[in-house]
């Protein structure tokens, strides 16, 4: 109960100077109109998408960029059919945003039921698809706790939900249920009170049972945020100074929080996600950001990106970077992390706003469920890499729903100001940032990978080296990298991409030659010191090879492969050093 304690809390009164009304930290009253107290009807907030102007709100602008980014996603990507069914599951959630923004303040009660049912239903889902018997947690205590859990349900046989995007989606509706119960609970709904006190347990129970440190992070450092807000509010509410215990409490809440999600990230960082720890994996994704600076690298793209440009093997790796912010900046760019920030900082930023106003139940399950969608997003994705997408914009929203009409109408006029000024500034940092080549270059760098990428991955998983890259793909991805190396010769995207082109072309010292140039620039790039092991292989440097390959844990088995594969090629030399690169490999 302590992640969820926060969100219990008694009545106070609101500040003067935020108009000098009495406000409660949660409802007092039975039948005061369910969790939102005496919230003003949606004809006095901006349900709609304009305000007195006819300006949209400022939101509005940046989920439209999001999806302008989006667009530019489906055109890059190397498989439009996913790319397009990724865009439509992007847009529904847009739409989702709007609709929970335009509805009424008492209909929110439904909504935080159904966010309930739902965390609910993730947990069911959790607790009958997974394979107690064979799961592993990571405490012993949790994975002897799972196999009693296993020997008393049986498994439904439906596809597994894994641990870590389970708890990502139950975490962020925990604060939900815990205000329907607190709301049930001060208005004497025993019936009420007991389905969604069982619904809390329950989805507490699977989250504990996922064994993510993620979520409970997440969760926990939310839940004291939103403890020290429900103590300054009351102190504000007495019309006194803030005593030094409460700035006290303030101060050890924030650094037990600190602890705790330095902590969480530490662990986290560390631990493995397959063979790779997730700090690998979010500097590799990271090399991958690099190839794809200004389109991103398209919808849908990660996993194909990932096990061609950094494992180099022919199937399927990873479904996604494990990071909401990477997975976003790889896929769509920096625009729409930039987008992204800002909605959910302007949510944050409106929820504290409406707390200061009246501090209900509702707005603090908000404030904490977004607070754990922007934690746990640094260490999983659950929303946005996997089938929480419809929801990646449901708690800004609701959010915006509850915000007051004044404000936003402040928040509009500055914003107004700033966009008169704002686009010249932009568009003459644009002109300039194209007039140097390193920009110019990197332009023609990510073209050239975009190329490359729907060519070399369309149909992907070939699941075998025996594929063909349509002639028109290498030709336009070779001129727009050797574009980008006439600007700047030290392009290590261009250099990797005619390095693997030559390779594939069989032209092993070109190949060699342009992978040397990039891995001396990024020594630490998994793929291309693989692609350069192989190019000095196949091209006779037998021993160099070695050196290069045996930080590779697959290369000993694929050299195994390659000695027959050439062979069946009919090139005897090349399988001759496969053999010579493989000895030396296992060598003792």
């Amino acid at each position: 109960m302590g992640a969820i304690a926060p969100y219990l809390a008694v009545d106070v009164a609101h500040h003067p100077r935020c108009g000098g009304r009495a406000a409660r930290v949660l409802d007092s009253q039975p039948g005061d109109g369910g969790l939102v107290g005496d919230e003003r009807g949606v004809a006095e907030r901006v349900a709609a998408s304009k305000d007195e102007g006819g300006r949209m709100k400022d939101e509005a602008y940046w989920l439209w960029l999001f999806m302008a980014t989006a667009g530019v996603g489906v055109a890059v990507a190397y498989d439009h059919g996913q790319a397009w069914a990724k865009f439509g599951i992007l847009l529904g959630g847009v739409f989702l945003y709007y609709a929970l923004a335009a509805l009424s303040v008492r209909r929110l009660d439904g909504v935080m039921a159904g966010g309930t049912a739902v965390a609910l239903l993730i947990a069911f889902y959790f607790l009958f698809t997974v394979d107690w018997q064979t799961w592993t947690a990571d405490f012993a205590l949790l994975t002897a706790l799972g196999k009693r859990v296993g020997a008393a349900l049986s498994s439904l046989g439906w596809p597994a939900l894994h641990p870590n995007k389970a708890a990502g989606l139950m975490a962020m509706f925990v604060p939900m249920g815990t205000a329907v119960l607190w709301r049930n609970w001060r208005q004497k709904r025993w019936g009420g009170a007991v389905l969604s006190g069982t619904a809390v347990a329950v989805t507490l129970f699977a989250l504990l049972l996922t064994s993510s440190r993620g979520a409970w992070g997440a969760l926990l450092v939310s839940a004291l945020f939103v403890m020290g807000c429900f103590f300054w509010l009351r102190a504000m509410g007495r019309e006194t100074a803030v005593s030094l215990h409460v700035k006290l409490v303030g101060i050890i809440g924030g650094a037990v929080s600190l602890a705790i999600f330095a902590w969480v990230m530490w662990q986290s960082l560390h631990s493995m996600t397959s063979s790779v720890t997730r700090l690998q994996l979010y500097r590799q994704t990271w090399q991958l950001i690099a190839d794809f600076p200004f389109t991103g690298s398209g919808l849908a793209t990660f996993n194909g990106l990932y096990s061609q440009y950094i494992r180099v093997i022919p199937f399927f790796f990873f479904n996604y970077g494990h990071n909401l912010y990477l997975d976003v900046w790889l896929t769509q760019g920096p625009l729409a992390l930039l987008a992204l920030l800002v909605i959910y900082g302007g949510s944050v930023w409106r929820a504290l706003a409406l707390l200061r106003e009246e501090a209900t139940a509702v707005r603090f399950a908000l404030l904490g469920g977004l607070l754990v969608i922007l934690l746990h997003g640094l260490i999983d994705d659950a929303l946005y890499g996997f089938l929480g997408t419809p929801l990646l914009f449901a708690f800004p929203g609701m959010v915006a729903g509850l915000s007051a009409h004044h404000l936003l109408v402040k928040e509009n006029r500055r914003w107004t100001a700033v966009r008169r000024y704002a686009l010249p500034v932009l568009a003459v940092m644009l002109v300039v940032l194209f007039a140097s080549k390193e920009v110019r270059a990197r332009w023609f760098a990510n073209l050239g990978a975009v190329t490359l990428a729907q060519g070399q991955l369309a149909g992907w998983p070939p699941n075998s080296w025996d594929y063909d890259i349509p002639a028109a793909n290498l030709e336009k991805a070779r001129q727009q990298s050797l574009q980008a190396l006439d600007l700047d010769a030290g392009d290590v995207t261009a250099q990797y991409r005619l390095g693997m082109m030559a390779l594939y072309e069989q032209d092993f010292a070109e190949a060699a030659r342009y992978l040397q140039a990039a891995h001396e620039a990024r020594p630490t790039h998994r793929g291309i010191r693989k692609m350069l092991g192989y190019s000095l292989a196949w091209g006779g440097r037998t021993a160099v090879a070695a050196d290069m390959l045996r930080s590779i844990p697959e290369a000993a088995q694929e050299l195994a492969n390659y000695r027959s594969w050439w062979r069946q090629q009919g090139r005897d030399d090349l399988a001759s050093r496969a053999e010579q690169v493989y000895g030396l490999l296992v060598k003792p």
